[in-house]
Formats: C-alpha cells, sequence, structure tokens
C-alpha cells in the first residue's frame, strides 16, 4: 500500500488552531472503503437495516486501522492517526484522519493543514483484507440479522 498527498491546504496557525487544536486533518481517497461500500454494505443491505449493525462496524474499524497504516508513511515522526467521522466538522459531513502529537515533546509540531490523500493498494492487499473478513462478516452478520 502507498499514501499520497494530492493536495494541501494551509491556514494562519492562530485561525487553525481556533478550529482544530494541535492537529493535522487528512482525507482519504481510499479504494478500499469503495470496495466494502460497494461489495458488502449495498449487496447486504446494511443501509436498510433497522439496527446497529456490530459486525459492520468492526469491518469498518479494520478497513480504517489498515489505511491509518499507509498515512504512517506520510510522516516523519510516529505520530497517533486516528479515523473520525466528524474530523472535520461536528455534523459529521467530512470524515477523515486526524493526525495528533503523542504526549512525547521529541516529536516536532505538526503543520497547520488540511490534507488530501490518495491511497493506493495492491490487488493482492485488497484480496486479503476480503478473504480474511468476508466470511467473518457473513457469518456474524446473518447471526445479528437473525437475533433481531
Amino acid at each position: 500500500m502507498k499514501a499520497t498527498i494530492t493536495q494541501e491546504h494551509s491556514s494562519s496557525e492562530k485561525l487553525y488552531r481556533a478550529s482544530y487544536g494541535n492537529r493535522t486533518v487528512v482525507y482519504v481517497n481510499d479504494p478500499l472503503a469503495t470496495m466494502l461500500d460497494k461489495e458488502i454494505f449495498d449487496a447486504h443491505g446494511v443501509r436498510d437495516l433497522n439496527f446497529e449493525c456490530k459486525s459492520w462496524n468492526q469491518i469498518c474499524r479494520a478497513a480504517s486501522k489498515l489505511t491509518a497504516k499507509a498515512l504512517t508513511a506520510l510522516f516523519e515522526s510516529n505520530y497517533k492517526i486516528t479515523y473520525s467521522r466528524k474530523a472535520g466538522c461536528s455534523c459529521g459531513c467530512s470524515p477523515g484522519f486526524i493526525v495528533k502529537r503523542h504526549s512525547d515533546y521529541k516529536q516536532p509540531f505538526l503543520k497547520y493543514t488540511d490534507m488530501w490523500v490518495d491511497v493506493e493498494y495492491t490487488e493482492q492487499e485488497l484480496n486479503d483484507f476480503k478473504t480474511a473478513w468476508y466470511n467473518r462478516f457473513k457469518a456474524s452478520f446473518m447471526i445479528e440479522k437473525l437475533a433481531k
């Protein structure tokens, strides 16, 4: 997997800190998420369920961890990278990854920017993820659906 910065938007430090604090927000174009939406979310009608699907949440967390791992190569230090549905806005309209410093003060300060990143996976990586998670999802999804 490989992550490439496609665009950066800098802001004044004072304005950015007021909105985001000491963090950088990364918005991702991710073929893994697109594959999951088409082949699992839409195919199994997760949108139409009247309960929170725990198995869908599990697969989304696993995909987010894999994407965060790809993003670590973009930063010179070991920052904390987490996914947030509300990364850019409190209403949830701009999901992305939040990059923060740990309590380790040896880490350089983050630039006050928003970043747009394309993540590329090989076909093998996408197939490995799908193989590892699809059967687990299918089994637990059916159990959840029958229980409700």
